[in-house]
């Protein structure tokens, strides 16, 4: 369904760098976490600073 929906807007070289982008952002996370490699200071595991709600 949901490969089906992107389809509805986008064309086969968007759907394929789609992928690719999130694909990349994956490997990104794989490596941070084998590394050891931790959060700056004032930030929680979602990316946002602590304390702070976003809408």
């Amino acid at each position: 369904m949901t490969w089906k929906g992107l389809a509805e807007h986008f064309g086969d070289a968007e759907l394929i760098e789609i992928a690719m982008l999130v694909g990349q952002y994956h490997m990104v996370a794989f490596f941070l976490n084998a590394t050891g490699v931790e959060l700056e200071p004032g930030f929680d595991g979602t990316g946002f600073t602590e304390g702070r709600v976003e809408p």
